[in-house]
């Protein structure tokens, strides 16, 4: 009976293992190349794989050594163990030393021929490596060459200079040429580049202004005898997008952009800063930068100069809150004759400006300090947020230290027992400061004090109801910890949770969104704008407050 029910057992197993091995090699699930006889696979996405990296005839060369892969993967891990730029560096240093000891042996050489003809000095010094070789050697070798012992040393040296030369005009002069990151585009100038990028790839978010003339025709490029300066035309086009951009409000810093032309007075400025009054509810502090189109001297080209916060007009920004503070900028801008500043044409430099395309005024909130608020459900229903509102009791905190209990939660402190550790970095910020006002929060412009006081990199957002969250302070990252906040209006809430903090994240400059915050990160170091920005004085250096762009 067992026996039975053992061959039975037997029997089903290797059938079911002859079906499983059936249906496995059935050609049905089976990928053949179409080009290779012996080449099949089990997946789809494999047989893709193959034919991409073997029949395609595309490779990827190796950006160190040239070695070609057919595929990029390979390419990739190549490259990061590749040692040819290290290996053709020592290469290049021992020709360096090699051709350093073969004039060395030719210098001891001249001076040896020399001291047997002449037989009267026993030490030549142009042996010596460090002989700085007078102009009256130089003559005495000139009138006579075999009772000079310098002469020698003066034939090789035009020698080998004659050789370098004539193999430096034997080789051939490859042009220079520049590519587009985002397109094939190809070009030998940097500035084709540069204005390919703005006409093409350059993309900004929401309206634009409109030009500062009704009419096409009193466009500052149409002269008076009826031409137009079509180079002008094309610099300010390029840059069209730069210099009518609409205003960047912020709930902590806002620029304000107007265009202009040379026609500007004093009392248009005036105005738009009476609208910048307008449109705020709170003080704050103001300063501005103007955009121009300078033209070189010599060549005639143009170039547009971007307005930027490095570049401003005043030192130090004015306090504004109460209209009477305008009449005081009114002032300013009077004693400083402002138009004719700009416009002014210096001897000493090339370029000359012809063109005021736009001006910024960059305002500053000075009343976002940052203490006890009240939060709406949005915030406090997310559980990435530690509101802060209330304590563990639900009794509501009514001082100002709440970014010091932010700090307290990042430092490991439970919500339950945040009252000893807020005290005693209160203490520590006073002493800090060795201020004897009374506290009245932590204001904006003291977060890198903050930083430095409490050894944190400190990273301020603010988040809206649809999810999309703002950067308002970035950190320099000078320490190893980073602490993160969510700021509404003058509250600071702890985020435990940055990876589900927001649902996307938008870039300042060129407002873009992004699902992750590295994202963002790596998109402004690569921004279009943040480069445009940061390209000033690439060209040359002027001494009118314009960046270059």
């Amino acid at each position: 009976m067992n026996s039975d029910s053992d061959e039975e057992l037997v029997a089903a197993m290797e059938e079911s293992i002859t079906k499983f091995t059936a249906a496995r090699n059935t050609p049905s699930n089976d990928f053949q190349c179409p080009h290779c006889e012996d080449k099949v696979y089990k997946r789809k996405k494999h047989l893709q794989d193959h034919i991409r990296s073997k029949h395609s005839g595309r490779t990827f060369p190796c950006k160190k050594c040239g070695r070609e892969f057919n595929h990029c993967g390979h390419k990739n891990r190549h490259e990061r163990s590749c040692k040819a730029t290290t290996q053709q560096k020592q290469i290049e240093k021992r020709k360096n030393e090699r051709k350093g000891d073969s004039s060395k042996k030719k210098l001891k050489s001249s001076s040896t021929a020399d001291n047997t003809v002449t037989n009267e000095m026993p030490y030549s010094p142009v042996a010596g490596p460090s002989h700085h070789i007078t102009n009256a050697e130089k003559e005495l070798a000139a009138e006579s060459p075999t009772q000079s012992p310098v002469a020698g040393h003066l034939q090789e040296s035009e020698a080998s200079t004659s050789k370098k030369i004539n193999s430096h005009k034997s080789r051939p002069h490859v042009e220079k040429v520049y590519h587009c990151r985002r397109c094939p585009f190809t070009c030998s100038d940097k500035k084709q580049l540069y204005l390919h990028r703005m006409r093409e790839h350059f993309q900004r978010g929401g309206s634009i202004h409109t030009r500062p003339w009704n009419d096409e025709t009193e466009a500052p490029w149409h002269r008076e005898d009826g031409s137009v300066d079509e180079r002008l035309r094309d610099v300010y086009t390029a840059n069209e997008p730069i210099i009518l951009q609409n205003h960047d409000i912020g709930p902590v810093q806002s620029t304000y952009n107007f265009p202009i032309d040379n026609t500007l007075s004093v009392d248009q400025l005036m105005q738009q800063a009476n609208a910048i009054y307008l449109d705020q509810q709170h003080s704050f502090r103001l300063n501005m930068s103007f955009g121009v189109i300078l033209q070189n001297r010599v060549t005639g080209e143009y170039r547009y100069f971007t307005a930027y916060t490095n570049h401003v007009t005043f030192e130090s920004p004015l306090f504004i809150s109460k209209r009477s503070d305008l009449r005081q900028l009114e002032l300013r801008l009077k004693r400083m004759d402002i138009l004719a500043e700009l416009l002014h044409t210096r001897p000493d430099t090339t370029w000359v400006p012809v063109l005021l395309c736009n001006v910024e005024y960059y305002i500053t909130s000075t009343y976002y300090t940052i203490g006890a608020g009240s939060l709406p459900d949005y915030i406090i229903n997310m559980r990435s947020i530690t509101s802060l509102v209330t304590d563990y009791k639900g009794k509501p905190y009514k001082d100002q230290l709440c970014l010091l209990r932010c700090l307290a939660l990042h430092n490991g402190y439970k919500v339950d027992n945040l009252k000893q550790p807020t005290d005693i970095y209160y203490e520590q910020w006073l002493n800090f400061n060795k201020s004897t006002k009374r506290f009245s929060g932590v204001a904006l412009e003291e977060f890198p004090k903050f930083e430095e006081c409490y050894k944190v990199n400190l990273e301020a957002y603010t988040i809206t109801e649809e999810g999309y969250a703002f950067s308002v302070y970035k950190s320099r990252g000078r320490y190893e910890s980073s602490m993160y906040v969510n700021l509404y209006q003058n509250h600071a809430s702890y985020i435990n949770n940055f990876a589900t903090y927001a649902q996307k994240f938008q870039c300042q400059m060129c407002q873009r969104l992004f699902n992750r915050s590295n994202k963002l990160r790596v998109h402004q170091k690569t921004c279009t704008k943040q480069k445009l920005l940061n390209t000033l004085a690439a060209f040359i250096k002027l001494s009118y407050p314009f960046s270059i762009n």
